[in-house]
């Protein structure tokens, strides 16, 4: 099956989609127990950190049992923030067709940097049909470039405003700190 690839269509489209993005993980983001109840959970941390009181163990074990879920919620945002940004520099965020020979190397250079839309057209015109709002191309998947890729090379980096200490939450939280990530 060949993805409608019309959000990459025109500028509106373009920023219809970041902002569906941005605003769907930002809902998940905001659903998260760890988010919901940060009042809370800073509470229980100060209660451990002076140890004056002892911490109601129910609503410890809450967040430590959330835990996987509320990394997923994080996650889930911080993936769609960071494709909105490439989005809307006009690079495609659905992975590339090793398997075409015109594609095997900028499909190559899609998991160490971002790829445009320009250049994609440039190797092999989309084929675009205005009228149904539809546009296929043979070189892209139906699936998008995931969080190795997003995170993984400075070439991706550069692209979102993050704080390198979020960067680093962002990266701990997918196995990509230290000596265990598995990026490049």
């Amino acid at each position: 099956m060949k993805p409608n690839l019309w959000i990459y269509s025109t500028q509106e489209t373009i920023s219809q989609t970041a902002a569906s993005l941005i605003v769907f993980g930002a809902g998940i983001f905001h659903k998260a127990k760890i988010i919901k109840d940060l009042d809370l959970l800073e509470e229980i941390a100060k209660g451990l950190d002076n140890q004056s009181s002892p911490p109601n163990i129910n609503e410890l074990n809450e967040f430590l049992f959330s835990y996987l879920t509320d990394s997923i919620s994080v996650l889930i945002f911080f993936e769609n923030y960071m494709k909105a940004e490439l989005i809307m520099k006009e690079y495609c965020v659905h992975q590339l067709k090793k398997d075409i020979p015109e594609f095997k190397d900028v499909a190559k250079r899609q998991f160490f940097e971002p790829i445009s839309i320009d250049e994609i057209n440039s190797i092999e015109p989309f084929e675009i049909y205005a009228e149904r709002e539809e546009i296929f191309h043979r070189g892209i998947k139906e699936t998008t470039i995931g969080m190795k890729e997003l995170i993984g090379s400075q070439s991706y980096l550069n692209n979102y405003q993050l704080s390198d200490e979020i960067l680093n939450f962002v990266k701990e939280l997918t196995g990509c700190s230290r000596d265990l990530c598995p990026c490049p």
